[in-house]
């Protein structure tokens, strides 16, 4: 399910680079291949053997990248150029000034922040289908090895109790014999062999 990351990342940009632009040209896939390694930072950090922190990390950090890219369409529809940390730093009391203007743009950019927040809540479902068929075939793989070790447990128990219980009937059989005061021959065909 690694493969969904970036494939989601691709179709944001994708999406974005249409609403900026409006067109789709070789810049588009600049852009694509330049979000990868976000892509890769978000795969680096959610491939723990703790599969609810890879679902929780991935759905924040997808999350956070719809946030970025709807700031960055509405920055752009207002001030014709896009954020930039000097911009967050210099310019951002400057920015409530801007209040009617950013609701604007908000509205205008609407619908594509929709469709980007419907595609995150389309990729963490799938995400969600995915941990909890992992975890269903975990579990069951689980049950079935703890029937397996059960099963060989009582099959070692049952051994060593038969085990235990012909070295018992052993040892009253050779003990009653010697009490009577004769030698017990267990293997009487054998030794006739032998002389």
């Amino acid at each position: 399910a690694l493969w969904i990351i970036p494939v989601y990342v691709m179709i944001l940009e994708v999406l974005f680079h249409w609403e900026i632009y409006k067109s789709f040209d070789i810049y588009m896939f600049y852009a694509v291949f330049f979000s990868l390694p976000f892509s890769l930072f978000v795969l680096m950090f959610s491939v723990t053997t703790n599969n609810k922190w890879n679902v929780v990390f991935r759905g924040v950090m997808t999350l956070l990248f719809v946030i970025y890219y709807a700031v960055q369409m509405i920055y752009h529809q207002v001030f014709g150029n896009f954020l930039s940390l000097k911009s967050i730093f210099n310019g951002a009391g400057q920015a409530m000034d801007f209040g009617s203007t950013i609701w604007e743009a908000f509205l205008e950019h609407a619908g594509a922040i929709m469709i980007a927040l419907a595609i995150w809540g389309a990729y963490l479902v799938l995400e969600i289908r995915i941990f909890l068929v992992q975890n269903k075939d975990t579990e069951r793989k689980q049950r079935e090895e703890n029937l397996e070790r059960k099963q060989r447990f009582l099959i070692s128990k049952k051994s060593i109790i038969f085990k235990a219980s012909l070295s018992l009937i052993f040892f009253l059989i050779t003990s009653f014999n010697l009490v009577k005061g004769e030698e017990y021959d267990i293997f009487p065909s054998a030794i006739a062999r032998l002389t």
